[in-house]
């Protein structure tokens, strides 16, 4: 779980990792959204916001689906603990996906 103080606007990240046939492959041509949720509480539709990907070279090269929160943008949370969903569309196939990646700590 990660912890930030609902004054500040880190980007939070999370490592991904995408197979095709069995082969790694760049995830970053996907659409990724994240939702932040009360425990228990699945996200619909409009839960859902835009984040991005940032890659780190390497080797090995990691994949992390990134979204800014906090008051510096446009995903304020209020004080308490969410649950962070994640959603990648495939844009070459039917795939989405939709799990949840953790919890963040607003104090």
């Amino acid at each position: 779980m990660s912890r930030h103080s609902v004054l500040s606007s880190p980007y939070i990240k999370y490592g991904t990792t995408a197979l095709v046939n069995g082969a790694y492959v760049n995830p970053t041509i996907d659409t990724v959204f994240f939702a932040f949720m009360a425990q228990g509480i699945d996200p619909t539709a409009p839960d859902f916001k835009a984040g991005s990907w940032e890659t780190v070279t390497g080797p090995p090269v990691i994949y992390a689906a990134r979204i800014q929160i906090g008051p510096a943008s446009s995903n304020a949370l209020t004080k308490g603990t969410w649950m962070v969903w994640i959603k990648v569309t495939d844009i070459t196939g039917p795939e989405i996906i939709v799990t949840p990646v953790g919890q963040v700590e607003i104090y």
